[in-house]
């Protein structure tokens, strides 16, 4: 099951690959449709896919929630 963040992380992955392969993306958008396009270029260009992946989670690093101070002043 993919959660938000590898959602998002795909989607901009999508987004660079379609931006690359413009030309081709368009073809088969004619004929097959958004959603048909868009598998054939990952199934087509599956390399340049998992680079594309592997460089949107470099830059979409899951943020830690803050780590609450252990000197804290105030009374609890």
């Amino acid at each position: 099951m993919l959660v938000k963040g590898e959602g998002l992380t795909r989607l901009e992955a999508e987004r660079r690959l379609v931006k690359h392969y413009k030309a081709e993306y368009e073809r088969l958008a004619k004929r097959r449709g958004h959603v048909d396009a868009l598998r054939s270029l990952v199934r087509n260009h599956k390399g340049r896919y998992n680079t594309l992946v592997r460089e949107a989670r470099e830059v979409r690093r899951p943020v830690a929630p803050p780590q609450p101070e252990t000197n804290s002043t105030e009374a609890a």
